[in-house]
């Protein structure tokens, strides 16, 4: 049920941008790019579900001139907590639709995480996925104040929270 439900989301991430396009503008959409830090909520990844601190590298990549508002994502997250190490590196589709004011998001993709904790001491890459939904706001004409909130699937469950700038090229 999980697996259909990641590739509808997938399908509608990949071809939405059609649908929600409403600028005739033969504009380029702009290449992003940023950091971010945050806090991680994990969840049968250690003994004591201890929060820990992040900290990230984010990129995204027009999926092309007509595909308003679709993006490839890559992203590298670094964290340390209590009991918890973590790095991850993630790869994904996301969609940014201009409301108001703001831009919201939503993206899913696939994640690579590197892992110790107080039950797992030896270092552990587990691969799993990811869902993320984003509110972005301009600061200046090329710089975005970005909020993100991530669900991974692996290992245990993990909600990260996030606030970082990004940069449009």
């Amino acid at each position: 049920m999980l697996r259909a439900a990641v590739v509808v989301l997938a399908m509608t991430s990949l071809f939405a941008g059609r649908v929600f396009a409403q600028d005739a503008s033969n504009e380029a959409q702009p290449w992003e790019y940023g950091a971010f830090v945050g806090r991680a909520l994990p969840h049968g990844v250690s003994q004591n579900d201890d929060i820990f601190s992040t900290w990230g590298l984010r990129a995204s990549m027009p999926m092309g001139s007509n595909a308003r508002g679709g993006y490839f994502d890559a992203t590298y997250t670094d964290g340390i907590g209590n009991s918890i190490t973590w790095q991850g590196l993630s790869a994904g589709v996301s969609l940014q639709i201009p409301f108001e004011t703001l831009v919201l998001g939503t993206g899913i993709g696939l994640d690579v995480n590197r892992y110790t904790s107080d039950i797992q001491l030896d270092p552990k890459t587990v691969m799993g996925t990811y869902f993320t939904g984003s509110v972005m706001t301009k600061i200046t004409a090329s710089v975005l104040a970005r909020f993100d909130m991530t669900f991974n699937s692996a290992p245990g469950t993990t909600m990260m929270f996030d606030l970082g700038l990004m940069y449009e090229y």
